[in-house]
């Protein structure tokens, strides 16, 4: 009776134990899921927003490239950028820049074409002669921007006709859309998205909004630390990696920390398709 006893007793416990186990793994995947669905549409917002610039650059490019658009028929040109801006909001200004350094930007702020000799600037001779050996648009490092004074995007590409170089095309975006569009998924979904550039710099974040920026910085971007939120500020120096309930996440990772007495949880996926890789 004893033994028959330690064998049911052991069944039971057995039996407890896989069902206790199955249970675990089953919501650590109903977690990890929820989670990952919070990223995916983060993800396609931001992917919505800069997704079309990619776009645009390559129409532009080819409407050059086949003659549909004429660098030297300014008033054509002028009505077609005008309509190139109008198209999509999230830009602030587009340009050309010639093969010797003379822009030509069309802006929100004004009117009609802002025309400018550039030659003179180191950088943008810099950045002209590496164009040349280009084929592709691409996002550039974040910068301050001279014109408009804030810390902005910039998405550029080189501009060919019958196979010669005849500048590059460049579309400004301020980091202050991204950071509206944060701050409108926060209010949707009530977690505090955020989009770093790199270990410690702040590419978007809700608090970015109105941000008016500080000429001094060698960085464009604000650290961690200036931020201003002292919750992100810990996501370098979490308390935990790797939170038990969320071990089954498999496109994103996950750290805990401690502030003022709360847990907080950091959900972070590497998001390429966002400036230079």
């Amino acid at each position: 009776m004893t033994g028959l006893g330690l064998f049911v007793a052991l069944a039971v416990g057995v039996t407890l134990a896989m069902s206790g186990a199955t249970g675990v793994r089953t919501t650590q995947a109903l977690i990890a899921q929820r989670s990952e669905a919070v990223l995916d549409a983060l993800d396609r917002r931001l992917k919505e927003r800069l997704g079309p610039i990619d776009e645009q650059a390559n129409w532009i490019v080819q409407s050059v490239a086949s003659g549909r658009v004429d660098l030297s028929d300014l008033d054509r040109l002028d009505a077609f950028m005008f309509g190139a801006l109008g198209s999509l909001p999230q830009i602030e200004s587009v340009a050309i820049v010639d093969p010797i350094g003379e822009i030509r930007r069309w802006s929100r702020a004004a009117p009609r074409a802002v025309v400018e000799d550039w030659s003179e600037r180191k950088e943008v001779i810099d950045w002209l002669t590496a164009g040349r050996s280009r084929s592709q648009p691409t996002w550039r490092p974040p910068l301050w921007t001279q014109t408009g004074r804030v810390a902005a995007l910039l998405h550029d590409a080189p501009l060919r006709r019958d196979g010669r170089f005849v500048g590059m095309l460049g579309q400004i975006v301020p980091l202050e859309r991204l950071s509206e569009d944060l701050a409108e998924f926060a209010v949707e979904t009530g977690v505090t998205p955020f989009v770093l550039y790199g270990p410690d710099r702040v590419l978007a974040h809700p608090l970015l909004v109105h941000d008016e920026g500080d000429e001094s910085r060698v960085d464009p971007l604000p650290s961690l630390r200036e931020l201003g939120d002292p919750v992100l500020a810990r996501i370098r120096t979490p308390d935990v990696v790797s939170p038990f309930g969320l071990r089954a996440l498999s496109r994103s990772k996950a750290v805990l920390a401690r502030v003022g007495g709360t847990r907080y949880v950091f959900l972070t996926r590497d998001m390429g398709h966002i400036g230079p890789n």
